[in-house]
């Protein structure tokens, strides 16, 4: 299911029953929390839509077709919201579909062949500065990048490398202040299973560092940047949680006392 706390609060309030799945939050910024829009979901295209702050929830998947091409989408489908411009959100299964209005409608953002490989997709990543840039990850290790993702159509194909090949790309995240740098995180063992760009997502090198100071090669779930020091990388394995202060030339195992257990999602506070 689907739950929200407030902040200071201990009581948690169920909204929604079911295999739970990807979560979105717009607060407005207005310091009242019955406006919020909420997004969740629970299997498959599921995507629900709140208004008042999750008290009713409403279908928000009206253009969301289905998949012409291989793949369909995941048990647990991914979803994100763009955090610059809130209202743009991603979602995808073969296809990859986007709406710019809060998901009143969706529209397919790729043709019928319009993403790399076979796969279904399993990470999405919009850069906050421009919506624009857009790369979205397979579960057979393809990636699909776009510079003017908000303009593509049902006609387009956007680029792709393959990154990893038949692995699967587990959570993508750019660098918060630059367009171009970006980062993957492959669920696989024995294999490289962080992976950095430079050029928006066109070439894919390994920083997973060596000997003493390597991250392991175990699965990786997700990997965040620090917008305050972007040298400084944190990613969730299928042992813990793993830092890096030099861009992932180096690895250090999160000591603090955090448990050595799966990590499948990771955010840095916004107020902090």
């Amino acid at each position: 299911g689907t739950m929200r706390g407030v902040s200071g609060n201990t009581n948690w309030n169920v909204l929604a029953g079911g295999d739970g799945g990807y979560v979105a939050v717009d607060t407005l910024n207005d310091g009242s929390s019955v406006n919020d829009i909420l997004f969740l979901e629970n299997t498959g295209y599921s995507i629900q839509k709140s208004t008042n702050g999750g008290t009713t929830f409403v279908d928000a998947i009206n253009g969301i077709e289905g998949d012409p091409g291989s793949g369909g989408p995941l048990f647990i489908t991914p979803f994100t919201m763009n955090l610059g411009t809130k209202s743009q959100l991603w979602t995808g299964g073969w296809s990859i579909y986007r709406t710019s209005n809060y998901a009143t409608n969706w529209t397919r953002a790729t043709a019928a062949n319009g993403t790399c490989g076979l796969g279904s997709v399993s990470a999405i990543a919009v850069h906050p500065l421009d919506g624009n840039r857009v790369m979205v990850g397979m579960t057979d290790g393809c990636v699909n990048y776009q510079t003017a993702a908000l303009s593509t159509t049902n006609t387009s194909a956007w680029p792709s490398v393959v990154m990893s090949a038949n692995r699967y790309i587990s959570w993508l995240a750019f660098d918060p202040v630059d367009v171009n740098v970006g980062y993957a995180t492959v669920s696989a063992f024995g294999a490289a299973n962080v992976y950095k760009t430079s050029n928006g997502g066109g070439t894919w090198t390994p920083i997973v560092g060596s000997g003493l100071t390597a991250i392991p090669q175990v699965p990786a779930r997700t990997i965040v940047v620090n917008p305050a020091d972007t040298n400084q990388l944190f990613v969730g394995t299928d042992v813990g949680v793993f830092t890096s202060i030099d861009g992932g030339l180096n690895w250090y195992r999160e000591n603090t006392g955090f448990a050595n257990v799966s990590v499948f999602s990771l955010k840095i506070s916004e107020s902090v």
